[in-house]
């Protein structure tokens, strides 16, 4: 008797356990009222256990005389029998409420999904961009200075006799580490100089002074996509690669496009720290301009053609040049 009066109470609370997760959550209530019956209130003889709640839903009848109690033969509240020698009939009802969302809660539902969608997105795929401007950039650069350094070992000059190389022994020594697809001809060199732009993405970005962009007869393509050029200028030999390539954007200083040099009579490949941009004139007379305007080659308000020229050190230190907050590839305009 002591063990059924321990599982009758179990039930009990069983059941108010059950009826509170229905208050706290409406929209789940329809599902797990469907199981109460199967916790419901049993009377034996004349032993009264304490009062449980109704078995019998809202809408639904029945009528056994003489039944002790009443099993649910399925979840459909549409079928009730009595389990006792004497009981009469059942009486059923069909008036039934079922769990449903209505179509303005799928609607509705919907709509937040696209607006949250709509704010997420667009920065997944910026920060995806600015990953993978990171990777190939990182890419890039290992190779380079490892080609450079190996050159280096062999003991070639990095910069030979006093002027301008457009293909200096120790570039075609650097080329000749590369596994290479084939150079850049002339017409792709042109397109692509009119094509590439500036650190902001404001302007067309102009032909450098020293690094001459692309300007090497020996620029070529790797088999990963990136692009080298090497030009010996300026006292030092100036080395422009393009981490992801001819055709694939942006195209832009400081983005892709990095600039590096290593001056007469040293060792060391190091970022460009300066550049001059070509400016002409309505007659067509051209020189090299360096004002306070465009002075700065690393930032988000300069007017400079070339701004995003001298980026490649804020890239290797993975610094934003205005922000110490962020990384390099985070404040990219």
């Amino acid at each position: 008797m002591a063990e059924l009066l321990r599982f009758q109470i179990a039930k009990y609370y069983s059941t108010r356990a059950v009826r509170g997760v229905i208050t706290l959550f409406p929209l789940l209530g329809e599902g797990v009222q469907i199981f109460l019956p199967f916790l419901g209130k049993v009377r034996m003889g004349n032993n009264q256990y304490p009062p449980q709640p109704s078995l019998i839903r809202e809408g639904v009848t029945c009528h056994c005389e003489g039944a002790t109690h009443v099993d649910m033969l399925d979840n459909s509240y549409q079928h009730l029998s009595c389990n006792r020698e004497g009981a009469t009939h059942v009486a059923h009802s069909h008036n039934i409420r079922r769990a449903a969302f209505t179509l303005a809660e799928v609607l509705i539902t919907l709509g937040i999904i696209g607006v949250v969608a709509a704010m997420t997105i667009p920065t997944l795929i910026q920060k995806n961009q600015q990953k993978a401007l990171e990777v190939s950039f990182k890419k890039s650069y290992a190779n380079l200075h490892n080609a450079f350094n190996l050159v280096v070992a062999e003991g070639i000059p990095v910069f030979q006799g006093d002027g301008h190389d457009y293909n200096s022994e120790f570039a075609q020594a650097v080329y000749a580490k590369y596994k290479q697809l084939g150079l850049i001809s002339d017409k792709e060199k042109k397109e692509y100089r009119e094509n590439a732009r500036n650190f902001n993405k404001e302007a067309t970005m102009q032909i450098p002074q020293c690094s001459q962009y692309m300007g090497s007869s020996g620029a070529f393509i790797t088999p990963d996509g990136s692009i080298l050029s090497i030009v010996q200028n300026c006292g030092a030999l100036w080395f422009t690669i393009d981490s992801n390539g001819l055709h694939k954007g942006p195209n832009a200083l400081g983005h892709d496009i990095f600039i590096f040099k290593s001056y007469k009579n040293s060792t060391k490949l190091i970022p460009a720290d300066l550049e001059s941009e070509l400016e002409c004139d309505d007659s067509g007379n051209c020189h090299y301009n360096n004002t306070e305007d465009t002075k700065d080659k690393c930032s988000n308000t300069s007017k400079s053609n070339l701004n995003g020229a001298t980026c490649a050190t804020y890239a290797l230190q993975n610094r934003c040049p205005w922000d110490s907050s962020k990384t390099y590839w985070e404040c990219l305009p």
